[in-house]
């Protein structure tokens, strides 16, 4: 048993919730995404990567350089 499975039905009741309130979604106009490094309370203390959404490159912040999702 994986530790988190006891978790997944309750989080889907809870997703089913939810779908039910808005079950189009919204509209979404994203270019980018960004994964960041957070500290113990929740405030972001660098950006890492950012990925684009429209060709699927990934740029490492630090460097600049940008290669190619797999």
């Amino acid at each position: 048993m994986e530790p988190f499975s006891k978790f997944q039905a309750p989080m889907d009741e809870t997703a089913a919730a939810y779908n039910a309130i808005l079950p189009e979604g919204f509209p979404v106009t994203l270019k980018t995404v960004s994964i960041v490094e957070l500290q113990f309370s929740g405030n972001v203390v660098k950006e890492l990567y950012r990925i684009s959404l429209e060709d699927g490159s990934v740029t490492d912040v630090a460097t600049g350089k940008t290669a190619a999702a797999n």
